[in-house]
C-alpha cells in the first residue's frame, strides 16, 4: 500500500512534483549512501577509517565516559561489530578501554589522539558536507530533506505531537500537512 500526502493525494510522501513517485525510504537511502561514499572517499578513508568507526569516535567524545552498551545503542550496532570497531581504535591509540565497578560494564574514552584526529575529521567533513551540498545533483534533495528534519526537530523540541496523519507526512518538496515550510 502507497502512503500518499493530504495535499497531493496522488504522490507518494516525498516525491517531487512532476517526478515520479519514488518512496521516501529509496529516496533516503540514495541520499545517505552518496553522502556516505563521499565522507568515506574524501575524508574518513585517507584517516583510515570508515563511517561506523567515525560514529564510534563521535559517541564516545561526547562525554568523560561512555558505556559500551550505550555506544552500540545509540550506533545501532551489535555488540559483536562495536567490539571490532573499539578493538582496532583501541590498537590505533584513539580509544581507551577500562572494566567499570560492575565488570559487566565496560567503559570508553577517547585519547588524546582520538580527540585530535576527530577534531580534524570533523572540520574535513564539514567542507566535504559542503562540497556535498553545493555540488551534487542531490543538493536539493538534501536541503528539503534537511528542512524537513529540522521541522520535525522543531516540532518534537516544542512538544507538538501530530497524529492527524500518517508518519512522515511532512514532504521533501518544502509541503508539510499545513502548508509550507
Amino acid at each position: 500500500m502507497t502512503t500518499t500526502s493530504r495535499s497531493h493525494p496522488d504522490t507518494v510522501v516525498g516525491a517531487l512534483p512532476g517526478e515520479p513517485a519514488v518512496p521516501l525510504t529509496v529516496r533516503l537511502w540514495h541520499i545517505t549512501k552518496t553522502a556516505r561514499r563521499h565522507l568515506e572517499r574524501s575524508v574518513l578513508g585517507p584517516a583510515g577509517l570508515s563511517l561506523p568507526d567515525y560514529a564510534v569516535l563521535l559517541l564516545v567524545s561526547a562525554g568523560p565516559e561512555a558505556r559500551t552498551l550505550d555506544v552500540g545503542r545509540r550506533a545501532g550496532m551489535a555488540k559483536a561489530t562495536l567490539n571490532g570497531i573499539v578493538t582496532r581504535l583501541e590498537t590505533r591509540g584513539l580509544l581507551s578501554r577500562r572494566p567499570a565497578e560492575d565488570r559487566r560494564v565496560v567503559k570508553l574514552g577517547i585519547t588524546k589522539d582520538g580527540r585530535a584526529l576527530l577534531n580534524r575529521l570533523r572540520r574535513e567533513a564539514a567542507v566535504a558536507e559542503t562540497a556535498l551540498l553545493t555540488g551534487s545533483t542531490m543538493s536539493d534533495d538534501v536541503r528539503r530533506l534537511v528542512a524537513a528534519m529540522n521541522l520535525g526537530a522543531d516540532d518534537v523540541a516544542a512538544g507538538h505531537r501530530d497524529t492527524s496523519g500518517p508518519p512522515g507526512a511532512v514532504l521533501l518538496d518544502g509541503q508539510h500537512r499545513d502548508g509550507p515550510l
